[in-house]
């Protein structure tokens, strides 16, 4: 049954647990704490996530288009379980420990996002936008970062020799981690 056009808040916490797994369109989640439910399997069209806590869900065969997570709490979430991924942004979320691995995410906005430790090795990122988040120890081996803006991103470290870099937007003093993962001694 697919539910449309509908905004639940957390005082509909336990009506929405009823309802999943299920078919989401259109539809707004603001401060829901998905911890004991089941999302396995359900599909999120054209919604909207505001200060959501979904840490650790299983989201296996789950679709998620054209999908927004503002201020959500995200972390340890294997989005590569997903059965379809397209088309979502995230802003402001801790994306801590999560998994994009092999997912094409091209034009993807993650902006003023923590992503500590999250592994995008072999993703399609072309063209993302990681506008003033914070990259400390992700994973990017095999991954396509072409015209990525990496420019207000920060503390990531991105191997060349393993990873498409062209035309991706990057500023001092990140820039600097290219030449020392080539072996290049920089001064200061």
């Amino acid at each position: 049954m697919s539910h449309q056009d509908l905004k639940f808040t957390e005082d509909q916490t336990e009506e929405l647990t009823r309802l999943c797994p299920g078919e989401f369109d259109h539809c707004e989640f603001r401060n829901i704490k998905f911890t004991n439910m089941s999302l396995r399997s359900s599909l999120f069209m054209d919604c909207q996530f505001d200060r959501c806590h979904l840490a650790g869900q299983d989201l296996l065969n789950c679709v998620f288009r054209d999908v927004h997570f503002n201020g959500c709490h995200l972390v340890g979430i294997n989005w590569a379980s997903l059965k379809r991924f397209e088309n979502c942004h995230f802003h402001d979320c801790k994306l801590d420990l999560a998994s994009f691995q092999g997912l094409k995410m091209k034009k993807i906005k993650i902006t003023a996002c923590s992503l500590k430790e999250t592994d995008f090795a072999e993703s399609v990122l072309s063209e993302a936008d990681f506008s003033d988040s914070d990259l400390l120890g992700a994973v990017f081996t095999r991954a396509d970062l072409s015209k990525a803006d990496l420019r207000t991103a920060k503390s990531y470290y991105i191997e060349p020799a393993y990873t498409k870099l062209k035309g991706a937007k990057v500023r001092m003093p990140e820039a600097i981690t290219f030449l020392t993962a080539l072996g290049v001694e920089v001064e200061y």
